[in-house]
């Protein structure tokens, strides 16, 4: 049994981080806590999700593999904290009578495992280190145009002012 252990998150501000196989050594057990789920990818191909245990991220093939002359398959490894998580995103649009309008919402997210392979499109951007200000940003664009679409311009700047709700 190997003792050597991987603590993947070492920043409170990143909520994932991407690994290759070749960044991580072989054997190394990883424990998982219960909010934290490890996506492992071989050969392109998402081949699971591990949540709330104890794993052990590349391991050698064995030696029947061997003796058929298999190969290591290509590993890599996103681990997600999986929340809840509050993140503040950026509100902008235009009121009914062309006045602009500027705001903030507060959201709770919570990651849900069979949908972490969305944040794999970010390690195929070049970045490995996934913040709560990456998640704000990518989100940010399509709540602007749905929150400016469905209740800004179908309001007077004027009214959204007497209303604490808007």
């Amino acid at each position: 049994m190997n003792e050597e252990r991987l603590q993947w998150r070492t920043n409170p501000a990143i909520i994932a981080q991407y690994f290759t196989g070749e960044d991580l050594p072989t054997d190394i057990d990883i424990h998982l806590k219960p909010n934290e789920s490890c996506v492992v990818i071989e050969d392109g191909k998402i081949t699971g999700v591990a949540t709330a245990q104890r794993l052990t991220v590349n391991p050698k093939l064995g030696t029947l593999s061997r003796l058929l002359s298999k190969k290591d398959p290509f590993r890599s490894f996103l681990f997600v904290h999986t929340g809840p998580h509050e993140v503040l995103v950026k509100l902008n649009g235009h009121w009914n009578d062309g006045t602009e309008g500027k705001g903030a919402a507060g959201l709770k997210i919570r990651f849900n495992n069979d949908e972490l392979g969305r944040l794999l499109s970010f390690p195929a951007d070049g970045k490995t280190s996934i913040t709560l200000g990456d998640i704000a940003s990518s989100m940010e664009l399509e709540i602007n145009q749905k929150f400016a679409s469905a209740h800004m311009s179908t309001v007077n700047s004027s009214s959204a002012k007497e209303d604490r709700d808007m």
